[in-house]
């Protein structure tokens, strides 16, 4: 015979693992739940009461529980639970685990019973019940605040919203101020006595920063107060490392930019102050090396003027008489004008004279020439240009049949870049600069006149970046491009 059941349902949900802890006068933190066992799970306790047609169930029944997302219709969400419950007077208690079924969305149990169990068929229990939260779980809904102090040292928000920027945690140590960032952000950490976010692993990465989206930061760093919007330090490894993958044009590990007189890059340590390894090319540079302000492993492109002040433009190889010991030095040619030179040797022919053929593009480049002659073997007296370059050559006339003529053709730059950009052999040093000497003790003046001093002394005062202390909090709202 059918039995008509009806079940009265006494809600409790328990989050298991919400664990209320109180600090104790003495300020000795508490211990942690996750430092205790297990890490915590997604069941929960379901109670309830069933009562049939004659009061109370006192036995074994079937159950089967279904988790749905409307009251009536819907889709199932997670798998159904259909466990064998022992209950008594009515009342039971039944774990249920429907998996990451809660993420802030209404849910409703749909619940199905069989008395006693293994007999017969299931008997839905209708309506369908909502799945209400306890009173604390309403501060994890979206726009809610849970707040609370950890050690007298950090408090957690978790907000959405507000004033239109939403935070999934924001957290606030010495704690004076609550400010929100201006955009929305996934952790917002915040301090004014100490670090506002702070990652520590000892397997892997402190902290990671990753985005998905073209032309936007992995790790993004503002400061607005004098220091430095990202600072790294470590005892052994990498202050701070930067890597791409990147083949776009533009992709770099570290990119730097200044646009208000500071350094987009800079760089201090008693070794190397900036490195950077082309691993693409084989060409590595190093930036402040020991032996120099720069040291360069591969080809260098220099777009623009290249000046040396007070030294030379050297060549330099491992001297070909005592490698291993010695090197040799060779210094460049130096003039008041921009000069090629141009050199050969030439054999006369029966009547003393030599064509000597330059390349097709050496009049498109050059102007101005002057020659040099030198009869080799035997005098040359009578040596002379019996015609100047033209359609890329010229001629030598007036020397021995047969003889050898060393020949030099020096002449000036006229290609496009050398008419448009004269060069100045002589220039006012600017305003700024006038004064300074690049060599002072040549001319008896202390080294602290030097440009370079005088340089530096300016460059230190625009950047101030903090070694020691830990770097302060934005006094303003974080603005990201």
């Amino acid at each position: 015979m059918k039995r008509n059941m009806w079940m009265s349902v006494l809600v409790a949900f328990t989050l298991v693992g919400l664990v209320s802890t109180a600090l104790a006068q003495s300020g000795t933190p508490p211990v942690r739940q996750s430092q205790q066992g297990v890490p915590l799970g997604t069941a929960f306790t379901y109670q309830g009461q069933l009562k049939g047609s004659t009061g109370p169930v006192t036995g074994s029944c079937d159950m089967a529980f279904r988790l749905y997302d409307d009251p009536s219709a819907g889709n199932l969400v997670g798998s159904p639970i259909t466990p064998t419950v022992t209950i008594t007077n009515g009342l039971f208690t039944v774990p249920l685990d429907f998996g990451n079924a809660f993420t802030g969305a209404a849910r409703w149990l749909n619940i199905a019973v069989r008395c006693p169990a293994g007999s017969g068929s299931f008997t839905a229990l209708t309506p369908r019940q909502e799945v209400t939260p306890a009173p604390y779980a309403f501060s994890l809904l979206p726009g809610a605040v849970i707040s609370g102090s950890l050690y007298n040292e950090l408090t957690v928000l978790a907000s959405s919203d507000r004033f239109g920027n939403p935070v999934a945690v924001h957290g606030i140590g010495g704690a004076t101020a609550n400010l929100l960032p201006a955009v929305p952000v996934g952790i917002w950490g915040e301090s004014h006595a100490g670090i506002g976010v702070l990652g520590a692993s000892d397997t892997s990465d402190g902290v990671g920063g990753y985005s998905h989206t073209l032309n936007s930061s992995g790790v993004y760093g503002s400061n607005d107060g004098g220091g430095a919007a990202v600072h790294g330090s470590a005892t052994t490894g990498n202050g701070v490392y930067g890597e791409t993958s990147g083949t776009t044009a533009g992709a770099a590990a570290v990119y730097g930019k200044s646009i208000a007189g500071g350094y987009g890059v800079t760089g201090a340590s008693s070794n190397i102050g900036v490195y950077a390894d082309n691993t693409a090319n084989g060409n590595v540079a190093y930036l402040g090396a020991p032996c120099c302000a720069g040291d360069f492993y591969g080809g260098v492109n220099v777009s623009g003027s290249f000046n040396v002040s007070n030294g030379t433009k050297n060549f330099v190889i491992d001297d070909p008489l005592d490698p291993a010991n010695k090197y040799l030095y060779h210094a460049a040619v130096e003039a008041p004008e921009m000069t090629n030179f141009y050199s050969g040797i030439v054999m006369l022919d029966e009547k003393g004279e030599a064509v000597v053929q330059l390349p097709d593009w050496f009049e498109a480049i050059n102007q101005d020439f002057r020659y040099q002659l030198t009869a080799m073997g035997a005098p040359g007296p009578n040596l002379y240009i019996a015609e100047e370059v033209t359609q890329n050559h010229f001629k030598i006339a007036g020397g021995k049949p047969g003889a050898k003529v060393s020949w030099q053709v020096t002449a000036t730059r006229h290609d496009a870049w050398a008419v448009q950009h004269p060069f100045q052999v002589e220039t006012e040093k600017p305003a700024a600069e006038r004064g300074t000497y690049l060599y002072p003790r040549g001319f008896g003046q202390p080294d602290t006149l030097s440009l370079e001093s005088v340089r530096r002394q300016q460059l230190s005062s625009q950047a101030v970046i903090s070694t020691t202390a830990p770097l302060p909090a934005p006094s303003r709202p974080l603005m990201l491009p």
